[in-house]
């Protein structure tokens, strides 16, 4: 099981995920600095994810029922 750093966060300056673990081994990267928004940006969070997992939507609206047992 691995063992991941806790983020710090002092309510006022931004915290961002650590890249490595606790033992130093990498489980995340930044590839794309997206920008500041006052809210979640919804429209292109969708927009990004149907461009990257266009089979994940071509399973259309009854996805969520489907099972894979």
């Amino acid at each position: 099981m691995r063992s991941y750093r806790s983020t710090p966060f002092d309510g006022r300056n931004d915290s961002i995920f650590h890249a490595f673990d606790e033992d130093e081994r990498r489980h995340m990267e930044y590839l794309r600095d997206r920008g500041n928004y006052a809210d979640v940006p919804t429209a292109e969070i969708q927009k990004a994810f149907r461009e990257t997992y266009p089979k994940l939507y071509q399973l259309g609206r009854g996805a969520s029922r489907e099972t894979f047992a």
